[in-house]
């Protein structure tokens, strides 16, 4: 069977919380849990080969919805959420980070079964006959490492630095003419000026590279999308 990009998310999710003790892969976390330590971009990007963060959102997005049974938001209401905007012809990847605080669970009936190396016959030569005395290669160790993160603080009290350049003004307008808007509340942000927070309900609004206008993360010093310097001027 081929390992689903999704597969291979959910398998690797489950050596970080294995590493937490023996029945770590079935304790409840945090969707935001998933995307600040357990699993963060930049190891789905190097050890997965997710190629942009909107990429990595949408596996957040699909495991969040309940795709492929590997995994439950506790909440009835918000699974019924992410699922209809998993299957939306245009997902609002924005809507990921309204579910960080939600609770979800691994599937106990598919952890055993995505605990199993998957194999992958995509470059595999093709054998009309088996090779007498050929012995199968161990089955590769699943990599247990566990990326801890250093806590992220929420709401207009956040005081971590920011690098030079970068805009907080929500979602990147359609065009010139529409006002920006939180992206959680839907309240319209102030015009002519970078907005961190949203003035109607507080939420912290994503960073965009001044080059691109892509998403970037604190702590980046380069653009993952068009390679823009983010912390120019700082030593």
């Amino acid at each position: 069977m081929t390992a689903t990009d999704l597969e291979r998310f959910a398998r690797r999710l489950v050596a970080s919380l294995a590493g937490l003790g023996p029945d770590g892969a079935r304790r409840a976390i945090t969707v935001g849990e998933i995307s600040r330590s357990l699993l963060p971009y930049r190891v789905a990007r190097r050890e997965l080969g997710v190629d942009s963060a909107e990429d990595y959102d949408m596996l957040l997005l699909r495991l969040a919805s309940g795709e492929g049974g590997f995994a439950r938001l506790e909440s009835s209401e918000l699974a019924a959420a992410a699922e209809a905007e998993a299957r939306s012809p245009n997902p609002d990847l924005h809507f990921v980070r309204a579910l960080g605080d939600a609770m979800l669970r691994l599937a106990p009936e598919r952890i055993g079964a995505i605990t199993e190396p998957a194999v992958d016959r995509r470059e595999e030569p093709a054998r009309s006959e088996p090779v007498l005395g050929e012995q199968a290669p161990p089955p590769p160790a699943l990599d247990t490492e566990v990326i801890t993160a250093e806590p992220v603080s929420r709401g207009p009290t956040d005081t971590s630095p920011t690098h030079a350049g970068l805009t907080y003004a929500g979602p990147a307008p359609a065009d010139a003419t529409t006002d920006p808007r939180c992206p959680f509340c839907g309240a319209a942000l102030p015009p002519g000026r970078p907005a961190r927070f949203c003035p109607s309900c507080g939420a912290r609004q994503p960073a965009r590279c001044p080059g691109c206008g892509g998403r970037v993360e604190e702590g980046w010093r380069y653009c993952v999308e068009c390679g823009e310097r983010l912390d120019a001027g700082r030593p």
